[in-house]
């Protein structure tokens, strides 16, 4: 079972990530379990959920997208056991649940993005990432809502790269390369 935020979100801490993190970097990867709404097609059942890490790594749940976000930030087609050390050296986080909309169409509520940036907050004190990937541009944009996460996002700027969701129809890593490439990693 992965830590929780103080607002009981789940929260993916890799054991390297202290001691080393991801060729010296310490990296956060904050992405929505699934996909944005407006538009993006989901490949069914596909996101990436942090709580699930601990099953990817040790292998009771083969997952593309945990396995496409490893070979993107490391840059080439990678083995399992690469992508598994990846996971071990790296910071993740899911946004709060959307208590709004409808069963099958549920949205983020003002709430639901308070409690996330709070909660991003306390992850940036604890954990001081070097680098931070964003998967959905919409994220990047609700975390600078919050005031005292600018200071944060802008001090990181040059290391933070914002990517397509590896949960829609059609994600390749290599397409996001030059993107990826700011994380300073590999």
């Amino acid at each position: 079972m992965p830590p929780e935020h103080p607002f009981g979100l789940p929260l993916w801490v890799g054991p390297s990530y202290r001691p080393s993190g991801l060729s010296g970097v310490h990296l956060l990867v904050l992405a929505d379990k699934e996909p944005e709404q407006s538009g993006d097609v989901a490949r069914v059942g596909r996101g990436l959920d942090c709580s699930l890490t601990q099953k990817y790594i040790d292998g009771t749940m083969p997952h593309r997208e945990f396995t496409d976000v490893a070979r993107l930030v490391l840059g080439r087609a990678a083995a399992r056991g690469d992508c598994e050390n990846f996971w071990r050296s790296v910071v993740f986080t899911n946004p709060a649940p959307p208590s709004g909309g409808t069963r099958k169409r549920p949205q983020m509520t003002d709430e639901d993005w308070d409690i996330t940036r709070q909660v991003l907050l306390s992850v940036f004190e604890e954990m001081t990432p070097d680098a931070l990937l964003v998967f959905g541009p919409h994220l990047l944009d609700e975390l600078r809502r919050e005031p005292a996460l600018v200071p944060r996002l802008d001090a990181l700027a040059q290391r933070t790269a914002v990517v397509l969701h590896p949960g829609v129809t059609g994600f390749s890593f290599r397409e996001h390369q030059a993107e990826v490439k700011k994380l300073g990693i590999g």
